[in-house]
């Protein structure tokens, strides 16, 4: 069971828990650009290729595949610290427009 103040999601019968984001009403009220919303889907596609990739990698050695496979992991691993990178500049690039936006209306 979580503790108060994390949500639940269940993934292959699995439960994950994850503590709840302080801010999630503030950014929920705030309407995110199309094109962070294509980078959080970019890398919720990676993080499931991560996910096959490891249980490939848990199974027993199997030479060339198991090289492939961490080769894939490792490049894919890299490409979701790129993507997130990615997400905290546009983030961070949106925020000082609305900033913007909001002094000019004054």
């Amino acid at each position: 069971m979580p503790e108060v103040g994390q949500h639940e999601r269940r993934l292959s019968g699995a439960v994950f828990a994850r503590k709840s984001d302080p801010l999630a009403a503030q950014k929920s009220e705030l309407k995110m650009p199309d094109y962070i919303q294509t980078l959080h889907k970019a890398r919720e596609r990676l993080v499931t290729d991560r996910r096959a990739f490891a249980e490939q990698l848990a199974k027993s050695y199997e030479r060339g595949a198991t090289e492939q496979a961490r080769a894939a992991f490792v490049a894919i691993q890299e490409a979701i610290a790129a993507i997130d990178a990615a997400i905290t500049d546009e983030e961070q690039a949106a925020a000082i427009e609305r900033s913007r936006e909001a002094l000019q209306g004054l």
